[in-house]
C-alpha cells in the first residue's frame, strides 16, 4: 500500500509538473517555443500553426483565455525581437530589466556565460505570425465578450489559406460575433475549402463564393480551374465553370451599377453647381464666371463652422454638415447679392462687360481665399454616419457619403422647384424672365428680383461646395474644375429650366463617368462637348426651354 501510494503521488506530481500555473500544457508550449527558436522558416511556420491550434485545444473558456494571452505574448515577443533562445533551444522573453521563461512566464536567471540570441523572423514567416496573432486576438475577444476588431478580419482576408483551420472553426461557432463578421469568416473558410478533395466541401465553398461575388473570388476560381487535372471529377469541373460564369455575370452587372452610381453622384454635384447658374442666366442673361468660386466659398464656410464647433462645441461635431447648411446658403447668397449690387447691376446692358467683370470677381475671390487660408487642401472631419458603405451586387459598393450627396441634391431640387413654382417670389422670377418690361409695368420690382435671384443662385452654388467638402479636395481653385461643366449643363438643358438642368446634369455626369475610365479625363470632356454641340445643332434652345416673350 505504501508503494502504491508513493507511485500514485509521483504520477500526480508529474502530471501537475507538466501543467503550468495558468493552465498551459508545458510539453506543447515547450515544443512551440523550441520550434520558434530553431530559426528555420519551415519549423517556425509549423510552430506558429501549432500555436494557433494550441489556443483552442481546451473546452474551458478560462483555459482558452489563458492560452490566447500566452500565444499573443509569445508572438509579440517574437516580432519585437524580445524572444531570445539559448543554444539548447530554451526560450526566454526579455523585459526592460528582467528575464522570463517563455513557457512558464516566471522570472528566471540565466548563466552569464550562456549566449542568448533572438531568432531571425524570415519574410515567409511574418504573414503567418500576423494571421495567427489576428485570429488569436479574435478568439480572446470572443471569450471575454469584447468586440472583435475589423482590422483583425482584414488580416485574415489577405491570406485566407494561411489561417489556422482549428481557430477558424472555433470562431465560427461563437454566437457573440456580428453577422457581418461571421459572413467574412465564412468567406475565409470557403477559400480554404476550395483546396478540399471532398466534393461536398468544394460545393459549399463555391456556393459561398457565388453569394459573395468579387474579383478576388473570381481569380481564386480561375486558378483552381487551371489547376484541375484532366482526370478530375467531371462534376467538379462543371461546378467550377458554372460558378465562374455566374460570378462574371454578377461582376458585369455590378460594374454597370457602379458606373451609374458614380455618374449619379457626379451629376448631383453638377446639378447643384448649375441650377443657380441656370436661374441667373435665364433671368438676367449674365454669364457668371464666378459661379465656381461661390462653390469654393461654400466649402470654406463649412470649414470655418467645423473649426468653430471643434473649439467651442465639440459635442456637435458629428452634425457640423447639417448645422452648416443655413449658414452656407445665407452667407454665400449674401456675398452674391453684394457682388450683384456693387458690380453686375451696372453692366446689364453690356453682356461682354458682365463676362469680364465676373471673371475679375473670380480672380479676386480666389486670391482673397489664398491670403486668408493659404493654398493647401483643407482637412475635413468626416462624420461616422458618412464613413463606409454596403456592397449590394458584385463589386458594387454604395458609399454613404456619395449617397448622402445624391439625397441632398434631390432635396435641393424639390425645395428649388417649390420656391420657383409655388411662391410669390417664384411667380415674379418667371414673370421677369418671360418679359421684363411688362413685369415692371405691372408693379414688380425687377431690380429686387434680380438681386434676390442672384443671391439664390450663389447660395445654391455654396450648397454644392458644402456637399463637395467631404468627397473632394477643397482648395482656392476647386471651383474652376466645375464651371465649364456647369455651363455645358445649362446650355444643354435649356436656359432657366430646372428640369432641363436636371436632365442635362444626369446626361453629362453619367456619360463623363462612363467614358473617362476608357479614354481618359481629357478625351471624356472632348466627347461630351462634341455630343452637346450635336444636340445644340438640332435644338439651339436646349432640351427644355422657357417660353420668353420678346
Amino acid at each position: 500500500m505504501t508503494f502504491l501510494r508513493t507511485y500514485l503521488l509521483s504520477v500526480l506530481l508529474a502530471i501537475a509538473g507538466s501543467v503550468s500555473a495558468d493552465g498551459q500544457d508545458r510539453q506543447d508550449t515547450s515544443a512551440i517555443v523550441g520550434g520558434l527558436c530553431s530559426s528555420k522558416p519551415t519549423q517556425m511556420n509549423q510552430a506558429l500553426n501549432a500555436l494557433g491550434s494550441f489556443t483552442v485545444e481546451s473546452s474551458d473558456p478560462l483555459v482558452i483565455e489563458n492560452n490566447a494571452r500566452w500565444a499573443l505574448w509569445i508572438i509579440s515577443a517574437l516580432t519585437k525581437k524580445q524572444l531570445v533562445c539559448s543554444p539548447t533551444g530554451s526560450g526566454f522573453v526579455k523585459g526592460e530589466d528582467e528575464l522570463r521563461d517563455a513557457v512558464t512566464r516566471e522570472l528566471t536567471k540565466v548563466d552569464e556565460n550562456v549566449k542568448l540570441k533572438a531568432p531571425f523572423l524570415h519574410l515567409p514567416v511574418r504573414p503567418t505570425a500576423e494571421i495567427i496573432a489576428a485570429t488569436t486576438e479574435m478568439i480572446l475577444a470572443s471569450v471575454t465578450n469584447d468586440a472583435v476588431s475589423d482590422k483583425s478580419l482584414e488580416s485574415l482576408d489577405k491570406k485566407p489559406e494561411q489561417v489556422n483551420s482549428r481557430q477558424l472553426s472555433y470562431l465560427l461557432k461563437q454566437s457573440n460575433l456580428p453577422g457581418r463578421q461571421v459572413k467574412q469568416l465564412e468567406l475565409v473558410e470557403a477559400y480554404q475549402l476550395l483546396r478540399s478533395e471532398d466534393l461536398t466541401d468544394y460545393s459549399t465553398a463555391l456556393a459561398v463564393l457565388r453569394e459573395n461575388a468579387s474579383r478576388k473570388s473570381l481569380t481564386a476560381l480561375i486558378e483552381i480551374q487551371s489547376s484541375l487535372s484532366p482526370e478530375a471529377s467531371g462534376s467538379k469541373v462543371e461546378m467550377t465553370s458554372n460558378a465562374i460564369n455566374a460570378i462574371e455575370t454578377e461582376l458585369q452587372i455590378g460594374q454597370f451599377l457602379s458606373v451609374l452610381y458614380s455618374g449619379l453622384s457626379y451629376s448631383s454635384i453638377l446639378f447643384l453647381a448649375a441650377i443657380g447658374l441656370a436661374i441667373v442666366f435665364g433671368l438676367m442673361g449674365v454669364i457668371n464666371l464666378a459661379q465656381g468660386e461661390f462653390i469654393m466659398i461654400g466649402a470654406y464656410i463649412t470649414f470655418v463652422i467645423q473649426e468653430l464647433l471643434a473649439s467651442f462645441a465639440y459635442g456637435l461635431m458629428p452634425f457640423y454638415l447639417l448645422i452648416s447648411i443655413p449658414f452656407v446658403f445665407v452667407l454665400t447668397g449674401g456675398i452674391g447679392a453684394a457682388i450683384e449690387y456693387s458690380v453686375i447691376r451696372h453692366l446689364y446692358t453690356r453682356p461682354l462687360m458682365t463676362l469680364l467683370a465676373t471673371w475679375g470677381v473670380s480672380i479676386f475671390l480666389v486670391n482673397a481665399v489664398r491670403v486668408l487660408f493659404g493654398t493647401q487642401n483643407l482637412e475635413f472631419y468626416v462624420p461616422h454616419y458618412l464613413v463606409g458603405g454596403v456592397t449590394l451586387f458584385g463589386d458594387f459598393l454604395v458609399t454613404w457619403n456619395r449617397l448622402a450627396t445624391i439625397g441632398f441634391a434631390v432635396l435641393v431640387l424639390l425645395l428649388t422647384w417649390i420656391l420657383v413654382n409655388k411662391t410669390r417670389f417664384g411667380v415674379n422670377v418667371r414673370a421677369v424672365t418671360e418679359n421684363r418690361n411688362m413685369a415692371g409695368a405691372i408693379g414688380i420690382d425687377t431690380r429686387k428680383v434680380d438681386v434676390l435671384s442672384f443671391a439664390l443662385g450663389s447660395g445654391l452654388a455654396g450648397l454644392a461646395g458644402l456637399a463637395l467638402s467631404t468627397i473632394y479636395n477643397v482648395n482656392p481653385t476647386m471651383g474652376t474644375n466645375f464651371i465649364v461643366d456647369a455651363f455645358m449643363v445649362v446650355v444643354l438643358g435649356g436656359v432657366g429650366s430646372i428640369w432641363g438642368t436636371l436632365l442635362a446634369a444626369l446626361l453629362v455626369g453619367i456619360v463623363n463617368v462612363a467614358i473617362e475610365p476608357v479614354y481618359g479625363a481629357v478625351a471624356a470632356k472632348v466627347i461630351v462637348m462634341t455630343l452637346i454641340i450635336v444636340v445644340i445643332q438640332f435644338r439651339p434652345e436646349g432640351l427644355f426651354s422657357l417660353k420668353v416673350r420678346k
